[in-house]
């Protein structure tokens, strides 16, 4: 999950605790080595780090919390500090990598913020279970082995998916409860994070599926491979003459020639045919950077505006994004009245969007005169949740799908700070994106103003539905 760089680009213009084995922090703890009957595969298989690591890694992040995040600027909130309490409490001797990273992500829960997180180590086994969390819960998305397009997932290990889902919740930052349905086919498949959710087989676990009515056990064992991740798509356009739509399907928030390319092409071909409905579908868009929504928006030839942030900065800050440090960027942002002597940068956004339109190429046709819309989805999350929500707040069009998987108003602009003993990272947000519409900037999520959900029944047609309903939405009205 990418976090979002709405700034980086405009501104370059101007829980038990299982001692196993060696107690050294370097060597692994295997099966074979492990006494202890309670220690899993997932652990032993694990480094392992000595206490003195793991409370001295605990103490890092939360410092890294204290310094960096908008939330913690007046101290870290009373329920966050009894988080790293806990997982401080957890602590007896030494401890496998996975645990604590669980444990940390646990203690990250309460700050409500999918931005900052744990981004878990590459050492764990994983289940192939290729899936999507659809209205009707977990639903197979391909065949895998002795499994089918469209299964449903019913249980695993003995345990319900519904329970695991809001197993994720507990230890899983997060801010509503589309963005953990976005993230489990990702999570849910990993030894580690089903350790942390008591899903502890010592070899191969049982699945529930139902098909045809009927349900059957199937034997699923952990694996050393990963899971093929989806890998995101180039942007496409296509054109609908006969209903007078484009779709334009972004995967992710890049702003290149690729982008650039595809959108002129667009809206040049819309131009020549007719269309008066543009629908961007963002389902699959996890973030990246924002400029792609001001490339658009600036080829409208209408009014707009843009969400505004509240930057806090610090050295960490400065050491990540060294152009917020440039005495040209400081004077831009002087020149729109921000005071870059506070520790809090207040930028509106009518500035973001003079910023990002002073930067984008002069269009050299004609504006597109039709409607915008948006296609959203639990994965939408970040720049791309940002995409839709400009769209929305500046009258352009309608949201289609189903609710984003960020908050209205969310925090963003992380980036990853190494913890070396841990062997993984901590990403911490830096700035608060407010919502520009003051009716529902403080909802926990955005939501589509037409509501169409992926369902079971889609997967096994392997069809995309949920776009020709919207399609036929846009014909009827």
């Amino acid at each position: 999950m990418p976090g979002i760089r709405p700034l980086q680009r405009l501104l370059l213009l101007t829980s038990l605790a299982f001692a196993c084995g060696d107690d050294t922090g370097a060597a692994e703890c295997t099966t074979s080595e492990c006494d202890d009957p309670t220690c899993t595969p997932a652990d032993c298989d694990a480094p392992t780090l000595r206490a003195d690591q793991a409370l001295a890694t605990i103490d890092r992040v939360e410092q890294s919390l204290r310094d960096a995040h908008p939330r913690t600027i007046d101290g870290l909130p009373s329920e966050v500090q009894a988080a790293f309490a806990d997982a401080r409490a957890a602590i007896d001797g030494s401890i496998p990598t996975s645990r604590l990273a669980g444990l940390l992500s646990t203690a990250l829960v309460p700050l409500g913020d999918g931005h900052t997180r744990i981004e878990l180590p590459a050492a764990t086994r994983w289940l192939d279970l290729p899936f999507v969390w659809t209205a009707d819960g977990p639903v197979l998305s391909q065949d895998a082995g002795p499994l089918r397009r469209g299964d449903l997932l019913v249980a695993l290990d003995g345990r319900a998916w519904s329970a695991l889902l809001n197993g994720l919740a507990d230890h899983v930052p997060h801010e509503n409860a589309s963005h953990l349905r976005a993230v489990a086919p990702a999570l849910l498949v990993r030894q580690d994070v089903l350790a942390w959710l008591d899903v502890v087989p010592t070899g191969p676990v049982d699945l529930v599926i139902e098909r045809d009515g009927r349900h059957t056990t199937h034997t699923l064992a952990f694996t050393d491979t990963p899971p093929a991740a989806p890998a995101p798509q180039p942007p496409r356009a296509t054109i609908d003459a006969a209903r007078g739509v484009a779709v334009l399907r972004l995967d992710a928030c890049v702003y290149d020639e690729a982008y650039q390319a595809a959108l002129d092409g667009m809206l040049a071909e819309a131009q020549q045919r007719g269309v008066t409905d543009i629908v961007v579908d963002l389902r699959n868009n996890e973030g990246g950077d924002v400029t792609v929504a001001a490339a658009l928006l600036a080829r409208l030839g209408r009014p707009w505006t843009a969400f505004s942030v509240e930057q806090r900065v610090s050295d960490g800050f400065l050491a990540a994004f060294p152009v917020f440090a440039s005495p040209d960027v400081q004077a831009a942002l002087m020149a729109f009245g921000v005071d870059v002597s506070a520790p809090v940068w207040s930028i509106p956004g009518d500035a973001l969007a003079a910023l990002f339109a002073g930067q984008l190429p002069p269009p050299t046709d004609a504006p597109f005169s039709g409607s915008v819309h948006a296609l959203i989805g639990p994965r939408t999350f970040s720049s791309a949740h940002l995409f839709a929500e400009l769209i929305r707040d500046n009258g352009l069009g309608v949201l289609f799908g189903e609710p984003t998987g960020n908050a209205a108003s969310f925090w963003g602009q992380d980036y990853a700070i190494d913890l070396p003993d841990a062997g993984f990272a901590l990403r911490v947000a830096t700035a608060r994106n407010i919502r520009i519409a003051a009716d529902g900037r403080d909802a926990a999520t955005l939501s589509p103003d037409v509501s169409l959900e992926l369902r079971r029944e889609h997967i096994l047609a392997g069809e995309d539905r949920v776009l020709a309903e919207v399609l036929d939405h846009l014909t009827e009205h």
